[in-house]
Formats: C-alpha cells, structure tokens, sequence
C-alpha cells in the first residue's frame, strides 16, 4: 500500500477504486445515513405520540395533571444528538 492509499481505497479483490467509485460509496452512505435520520425521526415522533397519549390518561384516571417534567429532554436535543450518531451497519 502506498502512501496515499487507505483501506478504504481498494474493493474486495484488492485492486484501488477509482475516484467514481469512492464518489458514488460516499454517495451511498449519505443515501443510507438520511433515510436512518428519516426512520429515527418516525420513532421520536410514535414516541411522542405515545407520550401525550398516557399523560391524557394518567389525567383521566385522576392522577398529576399532564404537565411536562422538568426533567425531560426537549425534542430538538434529541434530534441533534440522533443526527451526531454514526450509522451502525446492517
């Protein structure tokens, strides 16, 4: 391996990728990496969902009113942090 090569650079027989083949793996990761983002926002969202559905029955049931907890994390924390997350291959 030469200097300017990584691991990354070569495909499974060994031989060095060509520039639009890093280019469209890059492109493919992206792809992969947005539609994980799109997945994790769907679960946040049924997770809030879920949320305000209990909090109105714990509010029928006669319990503490339906406020927010002090120590809940605010939605756009979570997002962030979802989006900092490398993608986990499958």
């Amino acid at each position: 391996m030469s200097k300017g090569e990584s691991l990354g650079d070569k495909d499974i027989s060994g031989t060095a990728k060509s520039k639009q083949e890093k280019l469209a793996d890059k492109a493919d990761d992206a792809v992969a990496k947005s539609k994980e983002l799109k997945e994790e926002e769907k679960k946040i969202a049924a997770l809030e969902e879920i949320n305000k559905d209990v909090s109105k029955l714990v509010e029928l049931k006669g319990g503490a009113p339906a406020a927010e907890s002090a120590s809940a994390v605010p939605v756009a924390k979570v997002k962030s942090a979802a989006s900092a997350v490398p993608a986990t291959p499958r």
